[in-house]
């Protein structure tokens, strides 16, 4: 399941096309997508509880507890380093 961004342009409809955009360069795990922002775990589960950055939630295996595995869209993280960019003059 792809939970939206409420501030970027692909949060408006999800549609095929924005969810293949934002899925087709992969998914990184927490700490992949921690290291590529180069901030901490806590500071992604931040952005995340704030819907800066879309997450996908891999389904525990059939019998387990918890609630599955969450991976971060590159695409998404690249959408968020370009929305925040400060340009220098």
């Amino acid at each position: 399941m792809l939970a939206p961004m409420d501030n970027d342009k692909h949060s408006h409809t999800n549609t095929g096309d924005d969810i293949s955009a934002l899925l087709s360069d992969g998914l990184l795990r927490i700490k992949e997508a921690a290291a590529f922002l180069r901030v901490s775990h806590s500071k992604l589960y931040e952005l995340i509880a704030a819907r800066e950055l879309a997450v996908v939630t891999i389904p525990p295996k059939v019998g387990a507890t918890g609630r599955g595995d969450q991976r971060i869209p590159k695409g998404a993280l690249i959408a968020f380093a370009r929305k925040h960019l400060t340009p220098r003059s």
